[in-house]
């Protein structure tokens, strides 16, 4: 990782089994979701352009810095992400890809996924945005016990949120189109309202993290977490 990966080592530090569940599936927004991950030089100043992207029909839901990633998802390392909500496809098309590449003034785009956005209804908390730790995770699924891997999903949903400082999910996207890597199954957008809180719910909840960890393994290719914060 990039030098931004010591501001986050312990946060990296038991990550990958920290994340791994979405909430039950509830109602599709209506709008699609596109997740962008880029290299932007820092050396230079470098900005989200609001205006190209609400000319697509798109508006900016998240945006922010990738301080590290683990995972094994084999693409560049990005250091910043955009995440849209559109009135339709842009993946579909060579011009509105086009588009999307160039989001950053000064960043080079490294991969670009697609698809149906729920939005969580329970994603709503009081905490400073710019204060919150949030995890992106990208999967992609076996699908060799299909049943199996629902059944615990909603159990490990269900006893998760039943801790203190547990995690938010606040949106999840089940991708169809990607551009700059094979096509992930989902992406899983969540946080925690500080840093303090992640850490206490990891030290805290040993037996969640294994079971996840035990969830990873029994159903799916690969992952890749990344952490980081938002401007917006």
């Amino acid at each position: 990782m990039r030098n931004t990966k010591t501001v986050y080592a312990a946060v990296m530090v038991g990550l990958i089994t920290a994340f791994s569940i979405s909430n039950p599936v509830v109602a599709k927004s209506g709008q699609i979701g596109i997740l962008g991950l880029f290299d932007v030089d820092s050396s230079v100043p470098s900005t989200v352009n609001t205006a190209k992207i609400e000319r697509l029909g798109c508006k900016v839901r998240r945006s922010g810095v990738i301080g590290g990633g683990q995972g094994n998802i084999e693409i560049d390392d990005p250091n910043r992400f955009v995440l849209l909500a559109c009135d339709g496809s842009l993946l579909e098309s060579e011009e509105t890809r086009g588009a999307l590449n160039t989001m950053f003034s000064k960043g080079k785009m490294l991969a670009l996924l697609e698809g149906d956005l729920t939005n969580m209804p329970d994603a709503g908390h009081d905490s400073v945005l710019s204060e919150r730790q949030y995890i992106l995770k990208i999967s992609h699924y076996n699908n060799r016990y299909v049943d199996d891997r629902d059944q615990e999903l909603n159990k490990l949903n269900q006893e998760a949120s039943s801790r203190p400082d547990s995690y938010v999910t606040e949106s999840s996207i089940d991708v169809n189109h990607a551009s700059g890597m094979p096509t992930p199954d989902e992406i899983v957008v969540l946080y925690y309202d500080d840093t303090k809180q992640g850490d206490r719910f990891r030290k805290n909840n040993p037996d969640i993290l294994s079971k996840i960890s035990d969830f990873n393994k029994a159903h799916l290719n690969d992952f890749i977490y990344y952490v980081g914060q938002v401007a917006r």
